[in-house]
């Protein structure tokens, strides 16, 4: 929505333009701009979530018409601004200039130029920041409506009024409808001399600068606010805010755009999100319903899988035991220890005895290993000649040695007979055994 705050002289209207036409929200009064700002800031509920403009006429507002030499638009700027400090002095102004274009060729180029103290300006500008609303600028009311007005054609020129409430404003053009100046008449509806009065100074005015005679064309009609003020660009009205201000207004405007697309895409970005939500949801819902089974089958299968670890452990056992002779003829089963350990004395020589045996079974590769130690019974006995003879009973046996280490250990003795008797040296032995099919009582 598109809302236009008039400050005609002391007199306030905000005006919005909507689908259904333009409509006056609210009127006031407001002699300077403090009262302006509390005026706008007791309505703030109206301009609210809007684009404001302000168009203003004022007594410090001041308009005249600059011709300047044609270069650069940076020189003729620096110009005006020359112009502009030596018409006023030290005094903090805004000003802004408006091509005219009247058909008179020449090397000089027409600015309308209107000038407003800063003073008056600055709070308006400062409430709309603090207010959050977005201030499109402050405007001259009077080239506003001039600007708005169409082009007439006429052969002489002409002098259209146009009303804005209770005050009337005179705007010449030329002959093809350009813009060449206008001024304030006052109240012609009450007043009708004021028209006449006002007409021929501005024809006058008209006629010194560009040597024309504009007529008066038709008569003020009661309160018309020309639909032209919404849809007038901006670049077609004098805009009377400071650079610094504008910038700020930019920023602002930036920032709330910055804040609706941000928004709108968290909006977008939950709505494609939320069917995702929604079926994690749900999957985890239904991971919950399957805990328990998930748990049951866990139990099951840890029990098949203990179940086919000791049937693997019983089978390597058998196979171990497979065409291995039996303790007892009688016996249905081998007993591996037992046999072996049997097996172990049977291939000893009978000039060895042991100490210790120690027997490891490793059932997955069916292999054996013996750490035996053991002692000659007598000092003279040629024992690597002996344990040679023990492999080989091993060998007769059935058991097919993978290998064998053999390492003979010194020991000091007493000097008792009965104690250095096979003490003199003593054997440790380390055989791994692989057990091989003989023809003997098997299973």
């Amino acid at each position: 929505m598109r809302t236009r705050v008039i400050w005609d002289n002391g007199e306030v209207r905000i005006w919005r333009s909507s689908g259904r036409g333009v409509a006056c929200l609210a009127t006031g009064q407001a002699e300077d701009s403090q009262a302006l700002v509390a005026f706008l800031q007791s309505h703030s509920g109206l301009l609210s979530g809007s684009r404001l403009t302000l168009l203003l006429d004022h007594p410090l507002l001041d308009h005249r018409l600059e011709r300047i030499p044609q270069m650069s638009k940076k020189l003729q700027r620096q110009l005006l601004e020359q112009r502009e400090q030596k018409a006023y002095g030290k005094e903090a102004r805004n000003w802004s200039a408006l091509a005219l274009h009247p058909d008179e060729a020449g090397a000089q180029d027409l600015r309308l130029v209107a000038s407003f103290p800063s003073g008056l300006n600055s709070p308006i500008a400062e409430w709309a920041l603090r207010a959050g609303i977005y201030l499109e600028g402050v405007y001259s009311l009077p080239a506003a409506l001039a600007a708005s007005l169409p082009a007439q054609v006429s052969p002489n020129g002409a002098i259209l009024p146009i009303t804005v409430g209770d005050i009337t404003y005179l705007v010449a053009q030329n002959a093809n409808g350009a813009l060449l100046f206008f001024v304030r008449a006052g109240n012609c509806v009450e007043e009708p001399s004021l028209l006449e009065r006002s007409s021929g100074r501005l024809a006058l005015f008209v006629e010194q600068e560009f040597g024309m005679s504009p007529e008066l064309q038709e008569a003020p009609s009661k309160e018309v606010v020309p639909s032209g003020l919404f849809t007038l660009p901006a670049k077609s009205m004098l805009n009377l805010s400071a650079l610094r201000e504008r910038r700020r207004q930019a920023a602002l405007r930036f920032r709330v755009r910055a804040f609706s697309v941000l928004v709108v895409l968290l909006l977008l970005s939950f709505l494609q999100i939320q069917p995702s939500l929604a079926q994690k949801q749900e999957l985890a819902s239904k991971r919950l319903s399957l805990l328990p089974e998930i748990r049951s089958e866990r139990m099951e299968l840890e029990k098949a899988k203990d179940a086919l670890k000791e049937e693997r452990i019983l089978r390597q056992i058998i196979a171990f035991c497979r065409n291995r002779s039996v303790e007892k003829l009688e016996d249905p089963v081998p007993s591996p220890l037992p046999v072996l350990v049997a097996g172990i004395g049977d291939a000893l020589p009978s000039n060895l005895e042991l100490d210790r045996i120690e027997c490891t079974i490793d059932t997955e590769s069916e292999s054996l290993r013996l750490l035996l130690r053991g002692r000659p019974l007598t000092p003279d006995l040629d024992l690597s000649n002996q344990l040679e003879r023990f492999r080989e009973s091993l060998d007769n046996q059935g058991w097919l040695i993978e290998s064998s280490a053999i390492n003979f250990v010194q020991e000091s003795s007493e000097n008792s007979r009965f104690t250095r008797r096979g003490a003199q040296r003593f054997f440790e032995m380390d055989v791994a055994i692989r057990p091989r099919p003989v023809n003997t009582q098997t299973l």
